[in-house]
């Protein structure tokens, strides 16, 4: 008997489960982790853990992009999804016994793991789907991941703000259990993912042993193809900028204002909420407009709503709580509407046999933008304020919408 053609909604809903319960946990675990450093009086690190979440990218896109290619992309991603189990088990412990050293190899793990999982699994995407649907399904993709970021973002604060001392529970137990109950659904539903038999792996794909040396080489040939690179450089500043700004409201809301943890990890899934709405009004104007003709007017008002945010701590304001909901808010849809235009054409562009490298190079550049962030924070912070880092990041992104627009250019690939 003939096997049937999966649809397009079999294949869909493995695919953005095993998505978003991964990173749920990286989200989950990363807030709860900054949340509990500020409460043990150790904000100071805030940056490392940004950075040392960033540094497999930086060392391991190239791997990982290799084997997107070398190997079935199926079989790449249900081995991170077992990497990502044995990295929460030691997580597990860490954030039991609040041990820092290990909660930060923890999220060092993490990391490596969602390096090897993301070109495996958005490489994929183009070759389970039409051309024409690629943009939709990165904006569903995007709201949904979105969504559990949020959740995990906002239930972090919220486990570690409530009193359950009268059940004998202790908020970190609860952590610890959600991490690995959520790391063994992501390995069961890893294994329902659809086989693809019509793309066959790469076979004359090189190691790149030179790793991320390989990366820089890698996204520096592709000045051949200047839509390509801007893309990808246009990618780097949203993660880059996110970064600064989310390390900003931390400190901005538990510091400087003496928010609540409930508060402050709402604030940054107002962020994310505001960042899948942005992705999906991205889908109808991705059917009219270029992603260059998008980029620009997005990110200058994506500026000039960080500049607004900024204003909070400039000039307090008596409804402080609000206008930094809708200033945030504002903020990520901007950031959505271009992100998503600019992860399809990174997806779409490449050979098939290549998916992988480009998308390698993608998760490289924006790392090494939210490593840089990361560090950037850690040397300005004692000098500046957390508002005039949110008002310089704005800043930034007016200046880099002006100059996009200013070379922007017709020109297109070669091969």
């Amino acid at each position: 008997m003939k096997p049937s053609t999966p649809t397009p909604r079999s294949v869909f809903w493995p695919m953005s489960g095993t998505y978003l319960l991964g990173v749920f946990n990286d989200n989950f675990f990363k807030e709860a982790a900054i949340l509990m450093a500020f409460a043990a009086g150790m904000s100071e690190l805030q940056s490392p853990i940004i950075k040392y979440f960033s540094i497999p990218f930086i060392l391991f896109s190239a791997f990982a992009g290799y084997f997107a290619d070398r190997f079935a992309k199926r079989n790449v991603v249900i081995a991170s999804k077992y990497l990502e189990l044995f990295a929460m088990g030691l997580g597990a412990v860490g954030v039991v016994t609040q041990n820092f050293p290990l909660i930060i190899a923890m999220v060092f793990l993490m990391a490596l793991q969602s390096t090897l999982f993301g070109p495996a699994l958005n490489g994929s995407i183009p070759e389970l789907f039409k051309k024409t649907d690629v943009p939709r399904i990165n904006a569903l993709l995007k709201m949904i991941t979105t969504v559990s970021i949020i959740i995990g973002i906002v239930l972090a604060g919220v486990v570690l703000d409530i009193n359950i001392g009268a059940l004998a529970i202790r908020p970190t137990t609860i952590l610890a259990g959600v991490i690995l109950s959520v790391a063994v659904l992501g390995v069961v539903l890893s294994h329902r993912l659809t086989r693809n038999t019509t793309v066959q792996p790469n076979t004359s794909a090189r190691f790149p042993w030179r790793g991320p040396v390989q990366s820089v080489a890698d996204a520096i040939s592709l000045r051949h193809c200047p839509k390509l690179l801007k893309a990808l450089l246009g990618s780097t500043f949203f993660y880059f900028a996110s970064t600064m700004v989310l390390a900003a409201i931390h400190e901005l809301c538990l510091t400087d204002l003496s928010f609540s943890n409930t508060f402050t990890s709402a604030l940054t899934g107002i962020v994310a909420i505001g960042v899948a709405t942005g992705s999906l009004f991205s889908i109808r104007l991705s059917k009219r407009f270029t992603y260059e003709q998008i980029f620009t007017p997005a990110v200058l008002a994506f500026g000039i709503a960080l500049m607004s945010a900024a204003a909070v701590g400039i000039s307090p304001l008596a409804g402080a709580k609000v206008h930094l909901g809708i200033t945030l808010f504002l903020s990520g849809a901007f950031g959505g509407l271009f992100l998503i235009p600019l992860l399809t054409f990174i997806q779409v562009t490449p050979d098939a046999g290549e998916k992988g490298k480009v998308i390698g190079i993608n998760n490289f550049l924006d790392f090494s933008g939210i490593f840089l962030a990361g560090e950037l924070f850690g040397w300005l912070h004692p000098t500046f304020c957390a508002a005039s880092l949110i008002l310089w990041t704005g800043i930034a992104g007016i200046a880099i919408a002006i100059g996009f627009g200013i070379t922007s250019n017709r020109e297109k690939c070669h091969a």
